[in-house]
């Protein structure tokens, strides 16, 4: 009689060698913008709604890291502007309050 071997053989482990694809959510456009985008982009950003829209979308979106900065950019700028705006409009209230209270 012939020694046949009740067990099966473990398969060998070969190792997969590794992937050469980026994975796509790490992938980052980092290619400089052209002078025609920036015009494009400048002129998005005038239109009122629009621009508070897109500059939400380019900044914080899948979208080119020249753009996600300067989107960035603006809108800190305007947070800033805001900010002064509601200040001075503040001071400005409350010293035209003030004349109408003093009295001599």
């Amino acid at each position: 009689m012939e020694n046949q071997n009740p067990m099966p053989q473990p398969a060998q482990y070969q190792p997969q060698p590794p992937q050469a694809y980026q994975n796509p959510a790490s992938y980052e456009d980092a290619s400089p913008l052209s002078v025609g985008n920036y015009i494009i982009m400048m002129l998005i950003s005038v239109i009122p709604i629009v621009n508070l829209m897109m500059l939400f979308v380019w900044g914080f979106g899948n979208s080119n890291r020249n753009k996600k900065n300067w989107a960035r950019a603006q809108l800190i700028m305007l947070a800033v502007g805001i900010l002064l705006c509601v200040l001075f409009g503040a001071s400005l209230v409350a010293s035209i309050a003030s004349m109408g209270v003093a009295r001599y």
